[in-house]
């Protein structure tokens, strides 16, 4: 019998195409409402190393699950850190080992920086939180970082952030917060309140008492000393200049101060104490990037709204040179972040990056310039950044305004971000709000990136070269730090006070929500605008005892067909699916199982018209 046709609908000659579900991000507009996009999968490439095929797949990200109730109330999370068998991290204004306090900081927000590093009695983590630092040991006792403060001095010039204690019996320690005209103290000392957080103005300058000062009082004469006490010589500006010495014997002091000249050579005997060089001060940056980073046993912290970095010497983080500071002056503008790339250490200003290398300087700074090396792009955020194998990664910024991702590989930056990608960035109105980390997790390296603007998640795997999304019940994921502990990917919860971890076993979140899966293809018009008739789609994927929804667009993403609930038990597929000249489609799970799609397989007639 032959077939008739109408001048609509050619012969039935039906044709099958497959749709790849796998792509980039191709959103028109920031609002990414629109085009191919996927949220809560993660692309795979599987290649046959035998005939070079390949095939692509979209798998569901692992869920969350419970690490550790930290605090167990509301407390803003500012940084988490695996070291040495425990987990270290900042709730609110608390320093935690695992569950227990173990110090409390003298600010209450914003992001704080972990490093470990190697000090002279071991292995150290240092905690900084833009403000002030310190040291945990291997069995968490705390220190403070910075082990001596200059004593106030008169008609002195100083800037905001600059510290000093009382000329005796220090009991606090007082910060500039505000200063005028010339910048000077007065001819007299002021009388220190000694509530923390109230204020004296000191001629033009406004002190705010801080915190209690538990470092190196003057030396005394004739005074007994015990083990592990930390003293200062009383001419803190004389020839052995601002050092600090700890007790290593106990024993009552000489009536006759010692020659602290030779203190950093050898132990100095002062009757019956004996006292060894703990270090320099009067070096350590306050207020800084509360973000460290180590080479060659130098820690290296740049000092806020300045372009100066100051480094503590070798294994040592309680002492801190006041001229042991390298500067990124190539331009003007401050440094922003820093980072570690192989043997370089990374300085990102707002519009420019450079490197710096040890040069083993014997004055001043260690640190040299890498003068054969500038990027004319900085970056957006210091929180946005990460540094693990053998890759740095940013959100960077350019003085021309452009917003965009890069990839330092060896000593290589390039551009990763596509336009796509770029106009979400670049429509950020909350720049300090976003937050970026990367981690390895089922065989990828991600760089994940937060907005708040937004309220997006956008995540760049370095190894497929793709973009996509993850989201929490609609919105950006609620971590902004990570830590990797021995393995597993451990995330901070911004503000209820709890660790969790990317769980590959899980297919929902922390607190059973919904992983929403959702992939939206492209408009596909099978290379031509005739209409055409859709018999069958079926979905590709793994068999499994789940559903998807399916519906497609015919009119540019505005309106989507009622949903069809699909089993991928056996075969998911969607009968007569109407006509059409250029159509989207949608698949859509949420269901706590696991899921791998692999594409849409379509079969048309093509109509004449």
């Amino acid at each position: 019998m032959a077939i008739t046709t109408t001048k609509y609908q050619a012969a039935d000659v039906r044709k099958s195409v497959r749709l790849l579900l796998y792509g980039n991000h191709l959103n028109r507009d920031s609002t990414t409402n629109k085009d191919q996009r996927y949220v809560n999968f993660i692309p795979e490439t599987s290649k046959n190393l035998v005939n070079d095929l390949k095939k692509f797949f979209l798998v569901k990200r692992p869920g969350t699950t419970l690490y550790s109730t930290v605090v167990g109330s509301s407390a803003e999370g500012r940084g988490v850190y695996y070291w040495n068998g425990n987990t270290y991290s900042i709730f609110g204004n608390k320093l935690y080992k695992n569950t227990t306090a173990i110090q409390t900081l003298i600010t209450s927000t914003g992001a704080c920086g972990f490093m470990n590093m190697q000090g002279q009695d071991g292995e150290l983590l240092f905690v900084c939180d833009g403000t002030k630092a310190y040291t945990v040991d291997s069995v968490g006792n705390v220190l403070d970082a910075e082990r001596s403060i200059y004593n106030w001095a008169a008609d002195e010039i100083l800037e905001i952030g600059d510290t000093r204690i009382p000329t005796s019996s220090p009991t606090y320690y007082y910060t500039v917060t505000a200063v005028t005209g010339q910048k000077a103290t007065g001819s007299t000392e002021p009388t220190w309140p000694t509530t923390v957080g109230n204020t004296v103005v000191d001629n033009e300058i406004t002190w705010t008492c801080t915190a209690a000062y538990t470092g190196a009082n003057e030396w005394a004469g004739t005074h007994a000393y015990v083990v592990g006490d930390v003293v200062k010589p009383t001419d803190e500006t004389g020839a052995a200049g601002p050092v600090w010495a700890k007790c290593i014997k106990a024993g009552t002091s000489d009536g006759t101060e010692p020659d602290w000249t030779t203190l950093a050579t050898g132990d100095i005997t002062d009757s019956g104490a004996v006292w060894t060089f703990g270090g320099y001060y009067g070096g350590f940056p306050s207020p800084h990037i509360p973000q460290p980073v180590v080479l060659n046993g130098k820690l290296m912290l740049a000092e806020q709204g300045s372009v100066d970095a100051y480094n503590c010497e070798i294994n040592n983080p309680y002492s801190w040179r006041s001229d042991s500071f390298v500067s990124a002056e190539s331009f003007s503008d401050p440094i922003i972040a820093l980072a570690r790339q192989n043997n370089y250490i990374v300085a990102f200003g707002e519009n420019n990056t450079e490197l710096f290398y040890d040069a083993v300087n014997e004055t001043g700074s260690p640190f040299s310039r890498r003068d054969d090396f500038l990027l004319q792009t900085g970056i957006l955020t210091p929180y946005a950044i990460t540094q693990a194998e053998r890759f740095v990664t940013w959100v960077g910024r350019s003085d021309a305004g452009k917003s965009a991702v890069w990839v330092m590989d060896g000593f290589q930056p390039r551009e990763v971000s596509t336009e796509y990608i770029e106009k979400i960035l670049s429509s950020e109105t909350n720049v300090s709000g976003i937050f970026g980390y990367g981690f390895r997790i089922i065989g990828h390296f991600f760089f994940l990136i937060n907005l708040p603007t937004a309220n997006k998640t956008l995540i760049y795997d370095l190894e497929e070269s793709v973009w996509h999304e993850w989201s929490y019940n609609g919105a950006e994921m609620p971590f902004n730090f990570y830590t990797d502990a021995a393995g597993t990917a451990v995330l901070q919860h911004i503000s209820n006070g709890s660790l969790y971890k990317l769980d590959p076993t899980a297919y929902s979140d922390f607190d059973s929500s919904t992983i929403s899966c959702l992939a939206v293809t492209q408009k596909h018009d099978f290379d031509t605008n005739k209409r055409k008739f859709i018999h069958r789609v079926d979905v590709v994927g793994d068999q499994a005892n789940t559903n998807v929804t399916f519906s497609w667009s015919d009119d540019d993403y505005q309106t989507w067909s009622a949903g069809a609930s699909l089993s991928l038990s056996e075969r998911g597929y969607f009968m007569r699916n109407g006509s059409t000249r250029r159509r989207a489609f949608k698949v859509l799970h949420e269901a706590p199982s696991p899921l791998r799609l692999e594409a849409l397989e379509v079969v048309y007639t093509q109509g004449n018209t």
